[in-house]
């Protein structure tokens, strides 16, 4: 891909480059370039007065061509954009760059240490944000995008630290108080779509097989003393908890106006309940007791 750098204060083009990646990730390496210690290009020089003044660059794609030749593409585009007037800080004509090359296992390592503890700011992490507002994605690179990804195993050690962060991300105040306007929202339009009510869904056959199974594995399961001592304590806790009016009001408020469809109201009153449940009921119910007179 070749791609230019814009001025986002003149809206000229100032750079022509050549990209195999994301876009947005270029970019990032641009920024990163022009604030590392002893980086003296032209371009690195432009991006770090802008910096200093509170903007980014914008990156646009101008031409999707062949690995084969982009050389010729770059130079071509360097020409245009020279003959049209405008002021770029390439300092080559094109076509110079290292498309193909492999760097070594060393080569890799030495890279690797010498960017390790280099920490992209947040006023940086704002500005490139602030940047690529607004930009589409086509679907035909989303799928680009997708296919380069799959099958991709990322190490346990980066797993972690990105599980880690959106744990910390969703913990937030701001992100609990995002979801809730949105779930808010949501609600509102269904309510509107059906006559202020929200209708129940019903299970599927399938759902409702495996929510029995995993209640008769729940009552047949031992429960230790330990494990029964600690659910009564809880239960203890729970008891005579008092519920504010504040509370109160609201719940009623939610359940006003609510009715049990037919279907409904028929299954509670004809529900059966077999000997064998009767008998366990009442079994864990004397346990319980017996244990809290202990």
């Amino acid at each position: 891909m070749i791609y230019a750098l814009v001025d986002p204060l003149t809206k000229e083009i100032r750079y022509i480059g050549k990209s195999v990646g994301d876009l947005r990730g270029k970019l990032k390496d641009h920024i990163f370039d022009a604030e590392a210690v002893g980086k003296k290009r032209y371009v690195h020089s432009w991006i770090r007065s802008l910096l200093n003044v509170g903007e980014a660059p914008i990156i646009r794609l101008l031409d999707r061509v062949i690995d084969a030749d982009w050389e010729n593409a770059e130079r071509e585009w360097i020409s245009r954009m020279r003959k049209a007037g405008c002021r770029l800080t390439n300092m080559t004509d094109g076509g110079d760059g290292t498309s193909g090359c492999s760097p070594s296992p060393e080569t890799r390592r030495k890279l690797s240490l010498a960017n390790m503890g280099h920490e992209v700011t947040e006023d940086v992490r704002r500005r490139i944000a602030e940047a690529q507002k607004g930009k589409y994605i086509s679907e035909e690179a989303r799928k680009r995008m997708s296919a380069s990804h799959k099958g991709k195993k990322l190490p346990a050690l980066q797993c972690a630290k990105i599980s880690e962060s959106i744990r910390l991300a969703m913990a937030s105040s701001e992100a609990r108080q995002r979801r809730s306007v949105v779930t808010k929202q949501a609600y509102d339009k269904i309510r509107a779509q059906n006559g202020g009510r929200v209708p129940r869904q019903k299970p599927s056959e399938e759902t409702r097989k495996k929510m029995s199974e995993s209640h008769k594995k729940r009552w047949l399961m031992p429960i230790s003393d330990e494990e029964m001592k600690a659910r009564a304590e809880a239960a203890k806790k729970r008891r005579g908890r008092a519920v504010s009016e504040e509370v109160r009001r609201k719940i009623s408020a939610k359940l006003k106006g609510r009715r049990l469809s037919l279907e409904h109201r028929e299954n509670i009153k004809n529900r059966e309940i077999s000997d064998e449940t009767r008998r366990r009921l009442s079994e864990a119910t004397k346990r319980r007791y017996a244990r809290e007179k202990a």
